[in-house]
């Protein structure tokens, strides 16, 4: 599916993020309205999230060799403006907590500056990632050295584990 970057130099990670992209909004992003579709707010942030589990080097192929996998367990999102055909959205996914067998992620979708620069929230979401065996398909323990690495990202912000 390929997410196009305007300027991946400009990828930034602070505190507790896990990856912060810039998408310029396409064609086939939005609907017959010219906006974008409620479902591609979500999309977005799981692949910031993807990303920067692979930038992590416990991406969903890290998970695999483990015989295991991440599924969206919950997923929660508030819309608060549209985003429109060519413009620049700037996605970021934050780990906020870390589990055994979950992690929950914080994402945002942010539009282009307004006058004052200040860019606009569109849509926040929390995504809670479970940890589950491949061949069962049950909730599994995410395997330590994992859940360290995770940890360590969300350390940076003092979140709260289980």
């Amino acid at each position: 599916m390929g997410i196009p970057e305007t300027d991946p130099g400009r990828l930034t990670r602070q505190p507790s993020e896990l990856f912060r992209f810039q998408h310029v909004i396409e064609h086939c992003d939005t609907d017959d309205s010219g906006v974008v579709h409620f479902a591609r707010y979500p999309s977005l942030i799981e692949t910031a999230t993807l990303r920067g589990l692979d930038r992590l080097d416990i991406g969903l192929s890290a998970f695999r060799e483990h015989d295991l996998d991440l599924v969206v367990a919950e997923l929660r999102v508030k819309y608060t403006a549209p985003a429109r055909f060519l413009d620049t959205v700037e996605v970021t996914a934050r780990l906020s907590r870390i589990g055994s067998a979950f992690c929950l992620v914080e994402g945002t979708v942010e539009g282009p500056g307004g006058p004052k620069g200040d860019p606009p929230l569109l849509a926040r979401a929390e995504l809670v990632l479970a940890v589950v065996d491949t061949e069962t398909g049950k909730p599994a323990v995410m395997p330590p050295s994992m859940r360290l690495v995770l940890s360590s990202v969300a350390d940076s912000r003092g979140d709260h584990h289980d």
